[in-house]
């Protein structure tokens, strides 16, 4: 992960990067990768937190509009970096935060196919757009609904705002929010556990331990999201 602080000059952003430990993230995350591909990963997780931070830390000082031109400079980056033959952007962000993942993108895309490259291109616009979208909603005097929060954090992975949100809508005290959140963790696990045996019927034999293999990466992702700190 070694270049990744060499994207930013802020000292507090650089320790922060080293904080995280992405690499031991993307070893737990992925442990059935390559080296280069673990590599990336790690250099992918350690570019999302100083990204989100300059929205999320300034989200009550940015306007609606500031955050979508962030937005929407970031997914023309990522794109670009991803989805095309260019060795640099047409258009250079002189924003570090934005301007870093190209190395990442154009790293990603020599290793990949322009299948794969389309598809990952597409989830992390996805995220890019959901997180933008979130801090938006901060501007907003009414809370997301519970449904509207869960639906949105599906597309960015973060969830630490349920339990304020189950607090707030179904007026429960705290420790009765935390219960009803983990009761839903429980509720989701189990459904995961019944599709995936009802999917297994449902394949072709000759495809069988690929998809096994495909299920096998998304129990390691969410055991890494338990176990690192």
């Amino acid at each position: 992960m070694s270049l990744v602080p060499s994207w930013f000059k802020d000292e507090t952003i650089r320790q922060k990067i080293a904080a995280l430990d992405a690499d031991d993230f993307a070893a737990m995350g992925y442990p059935r990768t390559g080296r280069e591909e673990v590599l990336n990963l790690s250099r992918l997780i350690a570019w999302y937190f100083p990204w989100d931070d300059a929205i999320d830390d300034a989200a009550m000082l940015q306007q609606p509009a500031d955050v979508m031109q962030y937005r929407d400079e970031t997914i023309q980056l990522v794109k670009e970096s991803l989805m095309s033959d260019r060795q640099e952007p047409s258009k250079p962000s002189s924003n570090p935060a934005i301007q870093s993942f190209w190395d990442i993108g154009t790293s990603i895309r020599s290793q990949g196919s322009s299948d794969s490259n389309k598809r990952f291109a597409e989830q992390q616009c996805l995220f890019i757009a959901s997180s933008a979208q979130s801090q938006i909603d901060r501007k907003s005097d009414t809370p997301v609904t519970v449904e509207q929060y869960l639906r949105r954090r599906e597309d960015n992975g973060q969830f630490e705002s349920l339990v304020p949100l189950l607090m707030y809508h179904q007026k429960l005290k705290p420790q009765e929010a935390v219960d009803r959140g983990t009761a839903m963790i429980q509720e989701s696990y189990e459904r995961f556990y019944q599709e995936e045996q009802k999917l297994y019927k449902d394949i072709e034999p000759e495809y069988l331990d690929q998809v096994k293999e495909c299920v096998q990466v998304f129990k390691d992702l969410i055991m890494c999201n338990l176990h690192w700190r």
